[in-house]
């Protein structure tokens, strides 16, 4: 695992996260995993990757430990987001939403289910301005094999499924970017490493290469 320093200076072309080595915090009503790990520092503007599962009607509260700006994904299931002035709004499965929050407010993300578990990722970078590219809900199963931009900032966040030994690339648009690389379902060979469910990769290239490895595999890519 990387540290704080090698993350940001690529002494190497890449750096692999492995979802079995992600911080968990698990309790009966929700779970959170963090993939970038805490106290090792953020890789270029993406402060925090999580994924988080709440159950029937659980709310999770979430302070802001600097100025930022969030992504909220909702992966499965609608999503009811509160934020630091008290307005609620419903993000629908599938529907991407990104605010800036400062240092110590706080927002809230609720499950609006009574019988079911909901999941979404929140994707955190430095403050910078947003544009989502992506307002509607978007159904991924309805454009396989391709990837699908969902926020362009000084970052972008792409997402894609794909059929068994579909090939696919990336082109970095940002030279000085890294690229970094986290599968959602299934397996993937990226740059010729193995990625399973869960695992992130941090690449430092002009274009990244991938092939899935199982069916309806789903892959996440931000540039940052």
């Amino acid at each position: 695992m990387p540290d704080s320093d090698s993350v940001n200076r690529p002494e190497a072309d890449a750096y692999i996260f492995l979802a079995s080595r992600r911080q968990e915090l698990q309790t009966a009503y929700a779970r959170h995993f963090q993939t970038l790990p805490v106290g090792a520092g953020q890789i270029g503007t993406l402060q925090k990757l999580s994924d988080d599962t709440l159950r029937a009607q659980i709310s999770l509260l979430v302070e802001a430990d600097t100025e930022a700006t969030v992504v909220l994904i909702p992966y499965i299931g609608d999503v009811y987001l509160t934020d630091a002035s008290g307005k609620t709004r419903l993000q629908e499965e599938g529907q991407v939403y990104a605010w800036s929050v400062k240092k110590g407010e706080t927002y809230e993300v609720r499950n609006p289910y009574e019988d079911q578990a909901i999941q979404f990722f929140q994707v955190v970078f430095d403050c910078h301005s947003t544009r989502l590219v992506q307002t509607k809900p978007i159904v991924i199963e309805d454009h396989r094999n391709e990837l699908l931009p969902l926020f362009e900032g000084e970052s972008r966040i792409l997402i894609g499924q794909y059929d068994g030994r579909t090939e696919g690339a990336y082109p970095v648009q940002n030279k000085t970017h890294c690229v970094f690389i986290f599968v959602i379902e299934g397996a993937f060979e990226v740059q010729n490493r193995l990625l399973e469910t869960r695992d992130g990769l941090a690449l430092w290239q002009e274009e990244v290469e991938f092939e899935a490895l199982s069916q309806d595999a789903v892959l996440m890519i931000i540039e940052i």
